[in-house]
């Protein structure tokens, strides 16, 4: 199967989003705010106008515009920073295409599943700099993505040849009192000590349970975390490992 960078429908939701965010009267109002207190911004006219100072530009005006949203750093201020790095998330999904970090049997099965983990690094990088940036914080975010990607990548090769898919019914340890309740309830034992031992995060042992012990399906389990179907279905996969680690440990 042959995958192509042209699956970015997270990314096509979040621009649909942006657009009608900068119709928003709250929208206006935050951004006259933002002039106020932020002398990079004192020449935008309007929501739209943030997405000329995509990282793409190398000026340092943009870069300044950059910095001044985060050091803001409330929720639309970030939302709008995010928005001017989806065309470098772009070209980080071609990048990870490039590499063969995307197809069956690789760290990332679809270039949805980069796209949703690039965006949840994202997240989690503005949280950590926000009030504080970093200098020309769109570079140093791109060399950071780059940096996990080839990490994840790396380790998938390295697990690889010791992954075993995790199986309930392979852990029996309950004998003759039935094969189907003697595995959930060896695969819970399993799961539970694997995290007493600090061989399995607590939140790797959740989602094994509401996936492979409880058969919850991923979209319930989206509505309840508030995640998508991507990250959840990639996550998951990553507990598998790291409790095949934990058994073979």
């Amino acid at each position: 199967m042959t995958y192509t960078p042209n699956d970015n429908l997270t990314f096509r939701r979040l621009t649909s989003e942006w657009n009608q965010l900068c119709r928003s009267r709250k929208a206006s109002g935050a951004l006259a705010e933002w002039r106020a207190a932020e002398p990079a911004l004192a020449g935008v006219a309007s929501m739209a106008d943030l997405l000329d100072h995509r990282d793409t530009a190398d000026s340092e005006a943009a870069n300044h515009v950059l910095e001044a949203l985060l050091r803001i750093g409330d929720e639309l201020a970030t939302r709008a920073f995010v928005q001017a790095m989806l065309p470098g998330l772009v070209a980080l999904t071609r990048y990870g295409l490039v590499k063969g970090f995307v197809g069956p049997g690789r760290t990332w099965r679809e270039p949805s599943e980069l796209n949703a983990e690039l965006l949840a690094r994202v997240w989690i990088w503005t949280g950590r700099y926000r009030g504080n940036p970093p200098e020309w914080p769109a570079a140093a975010l791109k060399c950071h993505l780059i940096h996990v990607l080839r990490r994840e990548a790396d380790r998938n090769d390295q697990e690889e040849a010791r992954f075993v898919p995790f199986d309930p019914t392979s852990h029996d340890r309950l004998g003759d009192q039935g094969v189907e309740r003697g595995g959930i309830d060896g695969a819970m034992q399993i799961v539970c000590e694997a995290v007493e031992a600090g061989l399995l995060p607590l939140g790797y042992a959740q989602l094994l349970f509401a996936r492979r012990i409880r058969r919850d399906p991923y979209k319930v389990i989206s509505q309840r975390t508030g995640r998508s179907v991507d990250c959840l279905k990639q996550e998951c996969r990553r507990a598998e490992r790291s409790l095949a680690r934990a058994v073979a440990a």
